[in-house]
């Protein structure tokens, strides 16, 4: 385990320098980026009770340098970041409140999902516990949306593997995500908002090195989607969804019908 934090330790620094090190980083910046992902569902499962279950992150970044690599576009930062939670079931391990800072490089390559790859240190309190779980963690994260026929058959896909190493304790390599593919049924506007509604199948899918039950799953399922455009950068999702989910380590099957409201959104407070 010191090794995994000798490691993390390493990359982070090795990330910082070269933000340090990029052209002109040290006496100007070339914007303010900041993002958002989230998630408010109501979740009924075949067994258990039903939840309600808030998560989600929000990250303001300082942009150093941006720089092309072919047809390739790259965006070194370093960023200020928050990573929160809540159920209401009550669980320790669902509620908390993590703020932190990293530094990451995001990549833009065309036909290849959006990627941002970074090294962050997250002081994360347990809401209801209070007890503090500082750590390190190395990430990737991606996203891509499509559309097999202009305007008809929109598909999406998102996920997020985290090397988490915590100052004490086993550190574990978490993998989740989903992959989407719909049907528009119907689009219409209202001023300068776009509402499109649509029928999907879809999977979710997670898995970690602990194996910890929670997080090794596939979960294949189908829903109805409504999509809201025209608000800038943020893009809100109201979903419901029915899946089939089958947990990896205990191999306990659960049927879910969830009421989702995900959103994404990104901005940047000085684009030049």
């Amino acid at each position: 385990m010191s090794g995994s934090r000798g490691l993390a330790a390493a990359w982070a620094a090795a990330l910082a320098a070269a933000c340090v090190a990029a052209p002109g980083a040290a006496l100007a910046f070339e914007g303010l980026p900041g993002s958002t992902w989230g998630e408010l569902r109501w979740d009924f499962p075949s067994r258990g009770s039903a939840d309600a279950i808030l998560q989600g992150w929000a990250r303001q970044g300082v942009a150093w340098k941006r720089w092309s690599v072919g047809d390739a576009r790259l965006v070194l930062q370093t960023y200020a970041t928050v990573r929160y939670g809540w159920d209401a079931a009550g669980f320790d391990w669902a509620d908390y409140v993590g703020p932190g800072a990293g530094v990451a490089v995001d990549l833009d390559i065309p036909r290849m999902p959006a990627a941002t790859v970074g090294a962050e240190y997250i002081q994360q309190w347990s809401g209801r516990s209070w007890s503090a779980t500082p750590y390190t963690a190395l990430f990737l994260d991606w996203f891509q949306a499509w559309d097999i026929r202009s305007g008809r058959w929109p598909g999406s896909t998102w996920g997020s593997l985290r090397w988490e190493i915590p100052n004490a304790g086993r550190d574990d390599l978490v993998l989740q995500g989903w992959v989407r593919q719909g049907w528009e049924l119907h689009r219409w506007r209202r001023g300068g908002l776009a509402f499109v509604l649509g029928p999907y199948a879809g999977v979710r899918f997670g898995a970690d090195t602990l194996g910890l039950d929670w997080n090794g799953y596939v979960a294949p399922g189908a829903g109805l989607a409504l999509d809201l455009g025209g608000v800038g950068g943020f893009q809100p999702t109201a979903v419901v969804e029915y899946a089939w989910e089958r947990r990896f380590k205990s191999g306990e099957e659960i049927h879910r019908l969830e009421l989702a409201l995900r959103w994404y959104g990104w901005w940047d407070l000085a684009r030049r």
